[in-house]
C-alpha cells in the first residue's frame, strides 16, 4: 500500500497545474480548512485530518480511496451471497472491437450496450429464471489500438445451472446489444467478446481491487508504472511487436505525462458510475457493517503544518504519514519537529 500511495500522491502533484484541473484538486491534500490539523492513525494506515479533500474523479488520491473502498464492499457482497446461497460466484469480462480511430466516447457506448442487453426480453427471462445477480465494474485502458473500454462482472446465479455453462447465451446477448448500439464495426469476436471464469470472493478482490485502483498495475504485476524509472515512450510499441499488447490505465496515463488524454477520459466519465449493483445485491450491500477502527491522534500546530507544507510539499506531508503508519505517532511527531528545526535553522 505504501508504494501505491506514494505513486498516487506524486501523480496528484503532477496534475495540479494542468489547465483542466479543478480548483479544489489543486488544493487537495495541501490546504488546511482548520486551525488544528492532526495526524490520525490506525494499526494499518495514517492520514491527515484538517486538510482539504477534493473528492474529484480526476484526483488520483481521492479516486483511489473511493475505488478501494468499493472493492472491499464488493468482496463483502460476494462473501455474503455465497454464505447465503451456498453457491460460488463467477466472473464475466465483456469487451468489444475497437481501433485507434475510435474516440473516447466509445466508453459511453460500452455502458449503453450493457443497458440494452439487460433490457431485452430474453435476458430478463434468463435473469428471472436463474435468479441472476450482478456487480458491474467498468475498466478503460488506452493502448496501441486506442481506447479499450470493457466490463468486469461478478455474476451470481442462484439456481438452475451455472454461469460457466451459459457462455453462448452471454455472447449472443452481448454481441447483439453491441451491434444494435454501436454498429457492426464494434461487434465483439467470438474469441474475446465474452470470457467466463470461476471467481471466489478473494480472487475477485485481488483482481478487481487492483484494477479499480490501477488496471495497468494489476495486469503488469507489480505497479511497473510506479517504479523509480523514467517513462519509456516506446514500451507499448515494443510490447505490441512482441504480441503483448497492454493498455495503459488512467493513472499510468498521468505517469507517462499523457495529461490531455487523461482529462479527456475523466471528462467523459464525469457522471458515470464505476460500480453498479443489481437489486438483490444492493440489499446485501446495504447490510455491510461500518468498520470498527481504533484511531489515535497526533495534534499538529498550524505553524508546523505550514512549515512542512511550504518547504517539503506533498511528499513532506506524505513522509510524515508513512512514519506514523510504520513507526507510530511518536516517531511522526519527532519527524515533524526535526523538519521544522531544520527549516528554522536554514532560515
Amino acid at each position: 500500500m505504501g508504494q501505491l500511495r506514494t505513486a498516487t500522491w506524486r501523480l496528484r502533484a503532477a496534475i495540479r497545474e494542468h489547465s483542466d484541473a479543478p480548483l479544489r484538486t489543486r488544493h487537495c491534500g495541501l490546504t488546511r480548512y482548520t486551525r488544528s490539523p492532526a495526524v490520525l492513525a490506525t494499526p494499518e494506515s495514517a492520514w491527515w485530518h484538517g486538510s482539504i479533500r477534493c473528492r474529484a474523479r480526476v484526483c488520483p488520491v481521492c479516486w483511489l480511496g473511493r475505488r478501494q473502498r468499493a472493492a472491499r464492499t464488493i468482496c463483502w457482497c460476494l462473501s455474503e451471497w455465497e454464505r447465503d446461497t451456498k453457491r460460488n460466484s463467477r466472473m464475466a469480462t465483456l469487451t468489444l472491437a475497437h481501433g485507434a480511430e475510435d474516440s473516447v466516447s466509445l466508453t459511453r457506448g460500452v455502458r449503453a450496450a450493457w443497458r440494452r442487453m439487460q433490457q431485452t426480453a430474453a435476458w430478463r427471462r434468463y435473469r428471472r429464471g436463474t435468479g441472476l445477480e450482478t456487480v458491474v465494474a467498468e475498466e478503460v485502458t488506452f493502448g496501441a489500438n486506442g481506447w479499450h473500454p470493457h466490463l468486469h462482472i461478478a455474476a451470481l446465479q442462484r439456481e438452475h445451472g451455472d454461469v460457466l455453462d451459459e457462455a453462448s447465451r452471454w455472447f449472443e446477448a452481448w454481441a447483439d446489444a453491441v451491434r444494435r448500439e454501436l454498429g457492426d464495426r464494434h461487434e465483439p469476436s467470438l474469441e474475446h467478446g465474452v470470457d467466463l471464469m470461476d471467481c471466489a470472493p478473494g480472487t475477485y478482490l485481488a483482481k478487481l481491487g487492483l484494477e479499480l485502483a490501477d488496471p495497468g498495475a494489476a495486469k503488469s504485476g507489480a505497479l511497473g508504472w510506479a517504479d523509480a524509472h523514467e517513462p519509456d515512450e516506446f514500451a507499448l510499441e515494443r510490447e505490441a511487436r512482441r504480441g503483448r499488447v497492454r493498455g495503459m490505465s488512467p493513472l499510468e496515463l498521468v505517469y507517462r505525462a499523457e495529461l490531455d488524454r487523461y482529462f479527456e477520459l475523466m471528462t467523459h466519465r464525469k457522471r458515470a458510475r464505476d460500480i453498479t449493483y443489481s437489486r438483490g445485491l444492493r440489499a446485501i450491500r446495504d447490510r455491510e457493517p461500518e468498520p470498527a477502527l481504533e484511531t489515535s491522534e497526533l495534534a499538529v500546530s498550524a505553524a508546523d503544518y505550514e512549515l512542512v507544507r511550504h518547504r517539503e510539499g506533498d511528499l513532506g506531508l506524505l513522509h510524515v504519514l508513512d512514519i506514523a503508519s510504520t513507526n507510530g505517532l511518536e516517531a511522526a511527531q519527532e519527524e515533524i519537529a526535526r523538519v521544522c528545526l531544520k527549516i528554522s535553522s536554514a532560515g
